[in-house]
């Protein structure tokens, strides 16, 4: 998504803060370990700031909160050399926060109203060992409250023209709604709001009952409607809405065969929908020489051809998460190769073992038994016929 700014060669500071639905009135900062960990949060109100203590370590201390604002301008004897101060331009008294009584109202003591801008937070707790510190930022856009910047995905801004790239997390709440530019210019903060516009949904295809995401699938929309933009990443079709209400056909493959498909719909903006998959999982562990190999090829195929290949680990494992169904799975690497047609049983856990293996393993003979077998024949071998031996032994008398 791309933002441009008003033309402003004197733009310093610049910070570009993507923000979603979730609540970003409150500065949640954390309590210092010092003074027994959790959290503080801050809300603005008016000239007044409300502050409620949470967390296993609530209380008991004291706390001040201090805003402060910054201020560039150029150097002496320069003209481009920049330089930032910050003064403080509020201060609380100093309140007490108890585990039965972890909420307190700070008054707002400033010279004049708060300009617009950001601002740095200053939280000052005390307790038995002393004074501690925590710091966060704010954004007072000129009303009764603020906007809390740690809450925003921050991207650094270095022209008047940039993009920025923002992840897309489970959490639809997290997604981009609004932008906030913060910026400095001939030395006062300032700052701009756009709303975004863009509605996103996201439809994730997971394995059942493994609850893992088909990020090895080719997942396609074959047709849609009410959308602008569709595209896959990691098990998810990511959409751009046009409509409030939105649907789409796809598929879902492997190999160029298709082996799920469907319809979803409607698909509203700013959601996120779990499109389950009754899968097994195929644990393969490849032997060579009798030890797990790592860097190997296995390879899972069905009647129509090959579907997927995964390279071993560090215990020479690969995992596939596939339908209930017949398979060949081939292992190659290290010199050797190896192969076995497995038949995958509905929604459970399938381990192959494929080549030599020396040690002992679930539903494997291994070489040390075999060797102890034999060892043990060989002296009843030697027993029976000592004992015979005995037996046709002439007895002599006296």
């Amino acid at each position: 998504m791309n933002f441009t700014t008003s033309p402003s060669p004197q733009l310093q500071d610049a910070q570009a803060c993507t923000l979603g639905s979730q609540d970003s009135s409150a500065a949640v900062v954390p309590v210092p370990a010092l003074v027994g960990g959790g959290t503080v949060s801050l809300v603005m109100n008016g000239n007044r700031i409300e502050a409620t203590a949470s967390g296993p370590g609530t209380g008991n201390f004291t706390l001040q909160v201090d805003l402060y604002y910054s201020y560039a301008f150029l150097a002496p004897n320069s003209t481009s050399i920049v330089l930032f101060r910050s003064a403080r331009a509020a201060t609380t008294g100093s309140v007490l926060i108890t585990r039965s009584n972890p909420s307190a109202s700070l008054l707002l003591q400033t010279d004049g109203r708060l300009k617009s801008g950001r601002y740095e937070l200053r939280l000052f707790f005390g307790g038995p060992l002393g004074i501690s510190l925590a710091t966060s930022e704010v954004l007072v856009p000129g009303t009764n409250s603020w906007v809390w910047l740690g809450i925003c995905q921050n991207t650094q801004v270095f022209s008047n023209d940039f993009s920025i790239a923002v992840p897309l997390g489970a959490d639809p709440s997290t997604w981009p709604r609004t932008l906030w530019l913060t910026y400095t210019s001939f030395g006062q903060q300032g700052f701009a709001n756009l709303s975004l516009g863009v509605n996103l949904a996201a439809l994730t295809f997971v394995g059942t009952p493994w609850e893992v995401p088909l990020s090895s699938y080719d997942i396609r929309a074959v047709t849609s409607t009410g959308t602008e933009q569709i595209d896959v990443q990691n098990g998810t079709m990511f959409m751009i809405l046009s409509s409030p209400k939105a649907s789409a056909n796809y598929t879902v493959g492997l190999g160029g065969q298709t082996i799920f498909g469907g319809a979803v719909g409607p698909v509203e903006p700013f959601t996120s929908t779990i499109i389950p998959f009754n899968v097994s999982e195929l644990a393969v562990t490849y032997f060579v020489g009798g030890l797990a190999h790592e860097g190997g090829t296995v390879s899972v195929s069905n009647s129509a051809g090959e579907l997927i290949s995964a390279e071993t680990n560090r215990n020479g494992q690969a995992f596939f998460y596939l339908p209930a169904g017949v398979y060949n799975v081939t292992a190659a690497g290290g010199n050797s190769t190896a192969g076995m047609s497995v038949t995958l049983p509905f929604g459970q856990k399938f381990a192959l073992d494929l080549g030599l293996q020396l040690s002992t393993g679930t539903g494997n003979v291994t070489l040390g038994w075999a060797l102890g077998a034999i060892a043990a024949a060989g002296v009843v071998i030697n027993t029976i016929v000592f004992l015979r031996g005995r037996r046709g032994r002439p007895q002599m008398s006296n």
